[in-house]
């Protein structure tokens, strides 16, 4: 089975983003002898190794590494003339980005996807039902609940249930909360909800797949609109970055180049989608 962590994997691998390991030297200079903070070339960064004056530091003792912005931060100023060594490894992405592009995935893959559950009122999936009383038309069901598939009514427990016609009730939403709304009276009775709900997100490395809801054919749709995201995200400070080198004629990649890769991505995702999305609800 697929999990988080895996995904992680297939994303940088798609957009060839390698873990790669580098070293900085810095000579700190008489105008930054109380400078606690340097900052190393590249950011999204892990800190292997840390030395001042060829003495090795120790991580959180000695000094904190701010990953993402790749600065390393000493709990004492090195001093005027101190040479500081750090190795480390830097990767294009940081690790929380590409978690958070696949969480993306994972929510815009709906309706696509999604996850048919027997909503009853103790908020649980089980055998407990609604119960209805003569004369009340209105009953507040989960608020996760995106879509009402189909709904069940029976007078008794000890009597087998009916499905209902959709002409005899409407779902219903305002902006908190879901129910439903009987046209006629029901009486008293139980009622069960079949009910189309979101896929739930990522929370842990471990976290599988199938555990968000999804099947395991979802997979290469979220590494598809994974790239496609972390790609838009990257265009921006591109763009920024990138207008000395172009004026100079340096060959750095134009944000143009980095806006047809996403949105090969994106055509790539919309045509995955289609081909392994679940059946219509509708058929539930």
């Amino acid at each position: 089975m697929t999990d988080f962590s895996d995904i992680k994997t297939l994303v940088s691998n798609e957009l060839s983003d390698v873990t790669l390991s580098a070293a900085a030297q810095i000579t700190v200079s008489e105008d930054d002898d109380a400078t606690r903070g340097f900052r190393l070339p590249h950011s999204n960064t892990v800190a292997t190794a840390v030395y001042i004056d060829d003495a090795l530091k120790t991580v959180d003792d000695d000094y904190t590494v701010d990953e993402r912005a790749g600065v390393v931060a000493f709990d004492t100023p090195p001093g005027a003339d101190a040479v500081i060594d750090v190795h480390y490894t830097h990767t294009r992405w940081h690790e929380d980005d590409v978690g958070q592009a696949i969480n993306d995935a994972v929510y815009h893959s709906f309706p696509a996807f999604y996850v048919c559950e027997l909503h009853t009122d103790d908020g649980e999936v089980s055998p407990t039902t609604y119960t209805t009383v003569a004369n009340t038309y209105e009953y507040e069901i989960r608020s996760t609940t995106e879509h009402v598939a189909s709904l069940d009514w029976r007078s008794s427990s000890s009597y087998p249930w009916s499905r209902l016609r959709r002409s005899r009730y409407t779902p219903m939403t305002d902006s908190t909360d879901r129910y439903i709304r009987f046209h006629d009276n029901p009486g008293t009775g139980y009622f069960r909800v079949h009910a189309i709900t979101r896929p739930s997100l990522f929370t842990s490395d471990a976290c599988q797949v199938t555990d968000t809801g999804l099947p395991e054919r979802a997979v290469r749709s979220l590494v598809l609109y994974a790239c496609y995201q972390l790609l838009n995200m990257s265009l921006a400070s591109r763009v920024r970055s990138d207008v000395a080198i172009s004026t100079q004629g340096e060959g750095s990649v134009p944000p143009y180049e980095v806006a047809r890769a996403a949105n090969a991505y994106l055509m790539a995702y919309q045509a995955e989608l289609e081909r392994v999305r679940m059946p219509p609800w509708s058929t539930r």
